[in-house]
């Protein structure tokens, strides 16, 4: 098994972080600090690196240290390939080996799978939690799904502003109408593939996840096509959404936007349960939050797999206060994935690690 290792870290103007550095065990790391210490911070450092992006913050000046204009974040792999992020409150600045990239080259160095608190928000929270989970999945394992994500979102608002304007011009609907149909079918079918995998893996730990693409019906078009190739059901989706989008213009217009998308998709997440009437019960309704925390680890530790299976090599695992309100059972799944990657743990105090083996441990200071 091949597995990404990052060798050492530097921030400078980060977040808490003015000035830091160190290295880092290719297997597990560990920081345990009070909340508030900065322990977060440098995980997100780690995975701003593996994302291009904050997972806290969609506002670049909240990841600069206050007073400063300038962040910067950078790391040496145990290849020798240096990776780099600077940000500014406008843009972000991509570096591989000292020369400037674009998003799209340097995302495929590093991947990450990464857990924080809230991301109970992937199962209790609102759709675009899961579109967004989704999204970043599929980013990882195919660099194109993040053009063809660009394109779709391109389009979308040159239709939602043609709507807007109050002019119905037929020609220039079918314009932007055609190539947006193909994206959305492109994202679709990137979806419902991977919602398929991840099925695959967590139906043995009776967790099972319904894709609900917008509008609904193409849930049905998507069944019925199965098995029948992908030109098929191609074919399927573009008459359907072609004759829905001409369908809704009128109702759009006095609203504005588009109603039906890739953009309105959600994920439903079920957990498997003999006594409900169907077998399958919704976590979000009828969840515990325990329930909820598990459900997340279990997707976010097969993602990790998928991503392996796609690009060959193990992602970096970022763990964040991941031990609290875990029973055995869990915790004993975290120490055994924890050992397959290099893996970075944050905890507030020694007795959330007290299970750990600190044989082939660091402890990172973030003093």
């Amino acid at each position: 098994m091949i597995t990404m290792i990052i060798d050492s870290l530097t921030i400078k103007n980060f977040r808490s972080f003015d000035s830091y550095s160190t290295k880092f065990n290719p297997q597990l790391n560990i920081i345990v600090a009070p909340n508030g210490a900065g322990k977060s911070n440098l995980l997100e450092a780690i995975g701003l690196i593996g994302t291009g992006s904050s997972v806290r913050t969609s506002k670049s000046r909240e990841a600069i240290l206050w007073g400063e204009h300038v962040a910067r974040v950078e790391v040496l792999l145990e290849t020798a390939t240096k990776l780099a992020v600077s940000i500014t409150a406008s843009k972000k600045h991509f570096f591989v080996g000292g020369s400037e990239t674009n998003f799209r080259d340097f995302m495929p160095h590093v991947s990450v799978v990464y857990f924080q608190p809230h991301d109970l928000r992937l199962v209790s929270g609102g759709p675009h939690n899961r579109r967004l989970f989704l999204d970043r999945t599929l980013s990882t394992i195919n660099s194109t799904y993040l053009l063809v994500r660009g394109e779709y979102l391109k389009l979308l608002t040159q239709r939602n502003a043609l709507l807007k304007s109050g002019r119905y011009d037929e020609m220039l609907f079918t314009v932007i109408e055609d190539p947006l149909v193909e994206r959305a079918i492109d994202m679709i079918i990137a979806r419902n593939n991977l919602v398929s995998r991840m099925n695959t893996a967590l139906l043995p730990q009776e967790i099972v996840l319904e894709y609900l693409p917008s509008p609904q019906a193409m849930r049905e078009l998507l069944q019925e096509s199965a098995g029948k190739g992908e030109e098929n059901l191609r074919t399927t989706l573009r008459e359907y959404l072609r004759e829905k989008f001409r369908e809704l213009r009128e109702k759009e217009a006095t609203l504005g936007f588009s109603l039906i998308g890739p953009q309105r998709d959600d994920v439903k997440v079920l957990i498997i349960d003999p006594l409900a009437p169907d077998g399958l019960k919704d976590i979000l309704t009828f969840g515990s939050r325990g329930q909820q925390r598990v459900a997340v680890i279990r997707l976010l530790f097969t993602t990790a797999d998928i991503i392996e299976q796609s690009r060959g090599e193990r992602p970096i695992l970022l763990l964040d206060d991941v031990f609290s309100e875990l029973d055995a059972r869990n915790r004993e799944l975290i120490l055994h994935t924890i050992t397959k990657q290099q893996t970075f743990i944050t905890a507030p105090d020694e007795s959330e690690i007290s299970m750990l083996d600190f044989s082939d441990a660091s402890r990172i200071s973030i003093g």
